[in-house]
């Protein structure tokens, strides 16, 4: 409501600037008018939210799981370094464990056969990228499964999904 009153005022006050040939007085109240919506925009537009702005938007976590054990990855186009952790949530949980299997890009050579690790405080599983060998470049595929006990059995497939091992910076290209 205040900012209605203002632009009347503002638009009242810049008509009466315009008729009387640019009188002082108007060109003053024009500038204080204008000056007061300026300073009481910050406040409309910033919504107790400082940290997050039009240029920079906060990340969308949100979102709606179609079916239990839905696996949400983050960041899964994006092209990984070995120092990188591919970082995955459960949406609606229905097993006790959830066992991850690591190959190459033809699934012959196996990576890593295990258990991701878990952070509590984020309700993240991750996988360190650090166990795919150094010289390893190319695609390579990630197998999520539910499992009833901590043991590896690979009971159901939840998620299967091929990645991108960036090639490092220090290489050579031909």
């Amino acid at each position: 409501m205040l900012f209605i009153v203002l632009g009347a005022a503002f638009l009242i006050v810049s008509a009466w600037a315009f008729f009387s040939n640019n009188n002082k007085y108007a060109i003053r109240y024009k500038y204080k008018i204008g000056g007061l919506i300026l300073s009481l925009s910050f406040f409309a537009s910033s919504c107790g939210k400082f940290g997050v702005t039009c240029y920079d938007q906060q990340e969308v976590t949100c979102y709606l799981p179609a079916q239990t054990n839905s696996i949400y990855v983050s960041n899964p186009y994006k092209q990984f370094s070995l120092d990188d952790s591919l970082f995955f949530q459960v949406a609606l949980p229905t097993f006790n464990y959830y066992s991850i299997l690591l190959t190459d890009s033809t699934s012959k050579e196996v990576f890593y056969k295990g258990f991701p690790e878990y952070s509590k405080k984020d309700s993240l599983y991750f996988i360190p990228l650090t166990i795919i060998p150094e010289d390893y470049r190319g695609h390579f595929f990630v197998y999520i499964y539910g499992e009833q006990s901590k043991e590896l059995k690979q009971e159901i497939l939840l998620f299967s999904r091929s990645f991108t091992l960036k090639p490092d910076d220090n290489e050579e290209e031909d």
